[in-house]
């Protein structure tokens, strides 16, 4: 009797990290079913959720829905759940008792979860974690991982998770026999679990406080928690924990010399046991119903059942037997392959010794050799010692002279270069002063016109066309001569780079505000697609000259009532932003030649110099960014940069951008 209630008592604590509510197959049927209807994210859930449910009776079943979970969640990139897949592949290797499997994916969940700074998904994890080491009797590190759970739970507020971890820390305590420390921290988890309403959790602290008081020798408060178990488990599915309690209640009961009350409980854990295939019930059921036959004086009853027990048990023994007999067999194969390699050794040390024979007699020969040799080089020497001599004077005559037509070369390169420099800045001088004369000469014979021709007769709408052709070179003057003046400071180097954290999205709005009556004047809808917070590490006066250049030019060259919209996208190590127009696109020739000055007139003739876009690249190189185009004509241009999140190292930024060009082209 003794014998059975302890090995009740164990089961007890095993239990706790089983699932406590047995999913129905029709449940599992209706998830597979639907499973033929989705795809992409719902798909990944519903597999997800399958693996959940199917691991307390189909755990093969369970891990294979796993691992396809996993395959699919790291396809389309979703963090959250291939952490559930992990998580959930690791449980079904548990409920499978593989557990080596289990701590694999397990501890896997627990460093993506960690890596990612996921609170709730690491306690989870944890507890996970910790319920395997306890099936494993690896004590300590199952109370490592049970408190860091603890932990974490505790500063959530995370009640349900709590509650379930105080339980496992309470049968740790009552796994090395410290029953009052048990008793305390499972009554401590009773009472969250009571206060939450988590019922399965109150029926199984109820089920393991009764056995914790019978390991007590207590008996009467055993029965008082058995008695209060039953009120949580009516109209609940059948569980392993029934099923103990039941066990429990009988042996009470045959205790107390109650045989038709014990048995009415063998009876209905015995019914349980069949549902849940269960070896190890079938194996105590059969060892207390003996017990009672035996008290019924009924022997042969007795004996029939105990041989049944012994059965399984044997059974049992059997395959642990078998195991240990494949250890003894490795370890066989082990120690003969030991031996061969210590054969194999000794053949190896014999000849080597051959060989360190042949070696040191090579190398006497050789000295020999060498000997002979430098003697024979020495007289050489004394008679070619002034043809030597000269050969180096000659030498060092000609080494110079290669060194002269190396800096001539050098010399020439440098020249050809600065006047390739002063060709690009007179040719980009001239079209600057070309488009400034043009600008302001707009303007000034406009306003001479208004003020001295009396004889100007204008309609409302030709004074309004007037004024908007006066106002768009007006503009175009102010933009071309402030993109002029940051360009001359930045090839002077006059410009210094002070880089810092800044919010991306707020710099974003500044710019749409100062050019949204700009993009009215053609009724283009200008808007910005984020409002959240989004930290950048850069210059901020860089940065918002690139911004306000990129998105004048999409109004630019964007028709009336088209559309701007500038977008932000988060990546690991960048923000990637976006200027988005639906305007009359580029070719792909016309791509290649933005950064040369080479530019076209908007869409309601505003003048343009490539002025701005050479700013952008530059200031963009200073920040560790790139800057890319796609564009279709008729069709629109996106304009991209990226900027990084924090600050790198060249290392860092080389490692992660390469060798790409600082733009890049895609036209339609």
């Amino acid at each position: 009797m003794k014998k059975v209630l302890s090995s009740i008592f164990l089961l007890g604590f095993l239990l706790l990290f089983l699932p406590l509510n047995a999913s129905k197959q029709e449940r599992v049927d209706s998830l597979r079913a639907r499973l033929e209807e989705v795809s992409g994210r719902e798909k990944l859930t519903t597999l997800l959720e399958l693996c959940k449910v199917s691991r307390a009776f189909a755990p093969k079943t369970s891990i294979e829905i796993g691992h396809q979970a996993l395959a699919l969640s790291e396809n389309l990139e979703y963090r959250k759940e291939k952490f559930s897949a992990l998580h959930y592949l690791g449980a079904a290797y548990s409920q499978d008792s593989q557990f080596d499997n289990a701590l694999k994916y397990l501890l896997k969940a627990h460093r993506y979860a960690e890596n990612n700074g996921y609170l709730k998904e690491l306690a989870d994890a944890s507890y996970s974690i910790a319920a395997t080491y306890f099936c494993l009797d690896i004590k300590d590190k199952c109370l490592a991982f049970t408190e860091k759970a603890l932990d974490i739970y505790s500063q959530l507020g995370e009640k349900r998770g709590e509650a379930k971890t105080l339980s496992l820390l309470g049968s740790y305590y009552s796994g090395i026999e410290d029953f009052d420390k048990s008793l305390e921290i499972q009554k401590k988890s009773l009472g969250i679990a009571k206060e939450i309403g988590y019922s399965e959790l109150v029926a199984s602290l109820q089920n393991n406080i009764g056995n914790t008081y019978l390991a007590q020798k207590d008996t009467v408060k055993g029965m008082q928690y058995y008695f209060q178990a039953t009120s949580f488990r009516k109209n609940k599915a059948s569980t392993y924990n029934d099923a103990i309690y039941f066990m429990n209640m009988g042996s009470l009961f045959l205790e107390k010399k109650n045989l038709e009350k014990a048995m009415e409980h063998f009876q209905e854990g015995w019914k349980i046991a069949e549902k849940l295939n269960s070896q190890k019930l079938r194996e105590m059921y059969y060892a207390n119903i003996s017990e009672y036959y035996t008290q019924k004086k009924n022997y042969k009853k007795a004996l029939e059942f105990f041989r049944k027990s012994e059965a399984i048990n044997d059974s049992l023994f059997n395959e642990r037997l078998t195991s240990k007999i494949s250890d003894l067999e490795v370890k066989h194969a082990i120690e003969n392959k030991n031996i061969e390699n210590e054969l194999l050794r000794k053949e190896n040390r014999i000849q080597q010794l051959e060989i360190n024979k042949h070696y040191v007699l090579g190398v006497l020969t050789i000295c020999v050799l060498l000997f002979i040799i430098w003697l024979l080089v020495a007289r050489y020497r004394s008679k070619l010692k002034d043809n030597e001599l000269l050969f180096l004077k000659n030498k060092v005559v000609s080494k110079h002279q290669l060194e002269l037509v190396e800096a001539m070369g050098r010399l020439q390169e440098s020249e050809d270069k600065l006047r390739s420099a002063n060709a690009t800045k007179d040719k980009m001088f001239s079209l600057i002063a070309h488009d400034l004369r043009g600008s302001i000469g707009n303007i000034s014979n406009g306003l001479r016109m208004l003020l001295n021709d009396e004889e100007l007769e204008l309609t409302e709408e030709d004074k309004a066309e007037f004024l908007q052709t006066l106002f768009n070179s007006a503009d175009n003057s102010y933009e071309l001569l402030e993109n002029l003046l940051l360009w001359a400071r930045n090839q002077s180097h006059t410009i210094t780079v002070n880089r810092e954290i800044i919010d991306l999205n707020q710099l974003i709005s500044n710019n749409v505000e100062l050019l949204i009556e700009l993009a009215k004047i053609k009724s283009i809808n200008l808007f910005s697609g984020s409002d959240d917070e989004v930290h950048v590490y850069a210059d901020r006066n860089m940065l918002n000259t690139i911004i306000r250049n990129l998105i004048s030019n999409a109004i630019k060259f964007t028709n009336r009532g088209g559309r701007v919209e500038i977008r932000t996208d988060v990546e690991e190590d960048f923000v990637k932003v976006s200027v988005i127009d639906n305007g009359i696109g580029m070719t792909s020739s016309q791509i290649l030649n933005i950064y040369n000055g080479k530019t076209t007139d908007g869409t309601d003739r505003e003048k343009g110099s490539g002025l701005g876009l050479m700013l952008c690249r530059d200031f963009l190189e200073n920040n560790d960014g790139k800057l890319s185009v796609e564009s279709e004509v008729g069709k629109g241009s996106v304009f991209s940069f990226t900027v990084p999140r924090e600050s790198l190292s060249s290392e860092k930024f080389s490692e992660i951008l390469g060798k790409e060009a600082f733009i890049s082209s895609t036209n339609g």
